[in-house]
């Protein structure tokens, strides 16, 4: 299964997806071609700010909206409104049956 402008390599072989934060957007729409399929729930997926795990009190998920809030924000990583920072590596990463329920 070739890439052929699709998809990027981090996300085919991650099944992720990245933005870069400005400080201000607090929405992130994950595309289809980056995890697919698209997830259902929030246990579906990990974010990370910059390589910093995000508690998922920290942001909702309404496929395919990803939007960060202002609950217990991380000041480290996101402004007071919730956005992540300026030039700060957003990833969502899909997590696979084996990293919710273990492998056996």
């Amino acid at each position: 299964m070739g890439l052929l402008g699709t998809t990027t390599q981090e996300s085919y072989y991650n099944q992720a997806q990245s933005f870069t934060g400005n400080g201000t957007t607090k929405v992130f729409e994950i595309s289809i071609n980056s995890l697919n399929p698209l997830p259902s729930v929030e246990t579906d997926f990990e974010v990370f700010i910059n390589e910093k795990l995000v508690s998922p009190d920290n942001y909702t998920y309404s496929s395919p909206n990803l939007t960060f809030t202002n609950t217990n924000v991380n000041t480290d990583i996101q402004a007071s409104d919730g956005a992540p920072l300026n030039n700060y590596k957003v990833l969502v990463r899909q997590v696979g049956d084996t990293e919710q329920y273990g492998g056996y």
